[in-house]
């Protein structure tokens, strides 16, 4: 493997391309796969007893073609082909990006860019052998995106195109006038639509990036304990990816164990695995519908192993002058986020929906969806009445909560079908999401009605 660096859904692996559903597309596809398979084993992965071929969905999946014990390593991968950030900042161009001042994601989504076009790249047979539009809702088209307009989704990718766009035209406009290097040429020619895939592809395919830097981790993705986000990487970590092992299409609830140790990565099975067995992955449990959709361009169809969410919630209060810095100061010292808009208007939020068991006045598990953040804030913001209790919101910030549930339940069942004739997997994912999100608001319009008396 040339190097320049010290040391070497279901979201289906390809991402359902158009062009894969006819045999040319099945074709180059597969070719691209057999490039990728050999170019591991070239380095020292261990993949014997496993093939990637059509999953019967309209992608690709692994497959056991021999029996594996409980426990026993499904494959791995030597540490050398993890594809990390490190990795990105040692070569030449991740070390031109940072300088100027593109921080880790960005480096490492530049060389993965790059790295699809370039041959000589460390990584490029990998890189060359994924999808040609990445999987998230970023690449989807205008007609695929219209049943989200009214959801925080559709916020989330208008944000990321525009800060990835900002990102990238300030890095290029620290280029020197006279671009020479070809590092520098690089980073001239790219384009958005190229950070854009490399961003998807990462945070869809990305794993724990303690998979890469300890001797020693075992790691059990179906147990809450373990569970991430983007792969299994959410949080401060950027996450590294894992060639090949990458493959294994996400199912809810499914036992498998991740393992670093001995200079390599690998894959366990917790329970037998037979010829003909389909190799799946997990993602994390308790994970929300609007995580994997953002994410990964699937959601969950099986509602037993989703949850519900709503985020984002921002309410809008009218108070007087006299009370509006008192108030806005009072939410602050309790750090609840909000704002002071002009001199009588106070923004609180945003605030995320989220079920959670909690214990009632008589000791029984009930499940809320109002956080206490959210109840506290309104108790705050609405007038004291005569009579009212000390930790009950007044009636008239009640409302204002109840009004701006009803208008986001009401926009969300306005939501037009999904239309996407080319991906109606994809049409049954929005569906899924957007009925969860009825059901979310609905939960949470009850909640509210009853603190109302209704």
């Amino acid at each position: 493997m040339k190097s320049d660096v010290p040391v070497p859904r279901k979201r289906p692996y390809e991402d359902v391309c158009k062009g894969c559903r006819d045999q040319v597309g099945v074709d180059a596809t597969r070719a691209r796969v057999h490039g990728l398979v050999s170019w591991l084993r070239e380095n020292g992965a261990n993949i014997d007893g496993l093939e990637c071929r059509d999953d019967g969905l309209g992608g690709l999946g692994m497959f056991a073609t021999k029996s594996f014990a409980a426990g026993a390593e499904i494959a791995s991968i030597p540490a050398a082909l993890v594809f990390t950030t490190d990795a990105a900042r040692a070569t030449k161009l991740g070390a031109a990006a940072a300088a100027l001042g593109a921080q880790e994601e960005l480096v490492l989504w530049i060389y993965m860019a790059h790295g699809r076009s370039d041959p000589e790249h460390p990584w490029h047979p990998y890189l060359k052998s994924l999808a040609a539009s990445q999987p998230d809702p970023t690449s989807w088209s205008r007609d695929a995106l219209a049943p989200l307009r009214a959801t925080p989704i559709m916020r989330m990718v208008t944000e990321c195109k525009a800060m990835l766009g900002r990102d990238l035209a300030r890095l290029q406009s620290r280029l020197p006038i006279t671009v020479s290097s070809s590092e520098d040429q690089a980073l001239e020619g790219l384009s958005l639509q190229a950070l854009l895939w490399a961003r998807g592809m990462h945070l869809s395919r990305c794993f724990p990036a303690e998979l890469a830097t300890s001797r020693h981790i075992h790691i059990r993705p179906d147990c809450k304990e373990h569970c991430g986000g983007r792969g299994g990487a959410k949080g401060d970590s950027v996450g590294c990816l894992l060639p090949f092992l990458d493959m294994a299409n996400h199912k809810a609830g499914h036992q498998i164990s991740w393992e670093a140790s001995d200079g390599r990565v690998a894959f366990k099975t917790v329970s037998e695995l037979h010829p003909g067995d389909e190799i799946h992955n997990n993602y994390g449990m308790g994970r929300s519908n609007e995580d994997f959709l953002f994410y990964y361009g699937f959601a969950e169809l099986n509602a037993d192993w989703v949850r519900n969410v709503i985020t984002g919630i921002v309410l809008v209060f009218d108070v007087s002058v006299e009370t509006a810095l008192s108030t806005h100061k009072r939410l602050l010292e309790e750090h609840i986020p909000c704002g002071l808009m002009g001199s009588s208007t106070l923004r609180i939020g945003p605030f995320d929906l989220v079920p959670t068991v909690v214990q009632s006045a008589t000791g029984e598990a009930e499940t809320t969806l109002l956080p206490h953040e959210l109840v506290r804030a309104l108790r705050i913001v609405g007038p004291d009445r005569e009579g009212q209790e000390p930790d009950q919101p007044s009636a008239e910030a009640l409302a204002v909560l109840h009004a701006s549930l009803l208008g986001s339940l009401a926009a969300a069942r306005l939501a037009p079908e999904a239309a996407s004739p080319d991906f109606p997997e994809r049409a049954a994912y929005v569906k899924a999401y957007c009925n969860g999100r009825c059901h979310a608001l609905e939960a949470a319009l009850s909640e509210a009605e009853f603190l109302l008396g209704y």
